[in-house]
């Protein structure tokens, strides 16, 4: 039956055949015609083809998902990643603008020190001043003392007798004499 299929053999053929192999002993019974068996086997052997294509579409299907997935897996890891970037920038912001926080509070501590340091500055010119005051004031008061009139005074020094109305000796004599007394009203009265 097999070489009858294959080779296509008609129906007389293959009973010519049966009858050589004795089939009438075994008491086979032909049942249906070979072409229409042919013709199922051949339909089931591309049903079997078409089977088998399938379950290797199925394959690369599956094949073509778990590469999907594997993307997929890929894909979520870089956003994990992307994630974790942009928060750590986030926290590098926040430092930089505490950052640029406390140097602004730097500065403005150093400008509140710059403003009492001019405020002291200013207060040390104004005791400065004062105090030039009261050394003029001292030194009026020890020239009161010592007999000189205020404005009129010829011999300015009290350690020595060095005329302040001397124009021809004033640059030319250094060395001038020694008073003797501190006496008031001698040698330092006009």
């Amino acid at each position: 039956m097999a070489h009858a299929t294959s080779m296509k053999e008609i129906y007389q053929s293959m009973k010519l055949l049966l009858g050589n192999i004795k089939y009438g002993e075994f008491k086979f019974k032909l049942r249906g015609d070979l072409k229409f068996v042919a013709l199922l086997l051949k339909f089931v052997a591309l049903l079997l083809k078409f089977v088998a294509l399938l379950l290797k579409f199925v394959a690369l299907l599956l094949k073509f998902v778990a590469l999907l997935l594997k993307f997929v897996a890929l894909l979520l890891k870089f956003v994990a990643l992307l994630l974790k970037f942009v928060a750590l920038l986030l926290k590098f912001v926040a430092l930089l603008l505490k950052f640029v926080a406390l140097l602004l509070k730097f500065v403005a501590l150093l400008l509140k020190f710059v403003a009492l340091l001019l405020k002291f500055v200013a207060l040390l010119l104004k005791f400065v001043a004062l105090l030039l005051k009261f050394v003029a004031l001292l030194l009026t008061f020890v020239a009161l003392l010592l007999g000189t009139q205020l404005g009129h005074t010829k011999y300015c020094c009290f350690l020595c007798e060095w005329g302040s109305r001397d124009k021809k000796n004033h640059y030319v004599n250094k060395l001038w004499p020694k008073r003797t007394s501190l006496t008031p009203g001698e040698g330092n009265v006009v």
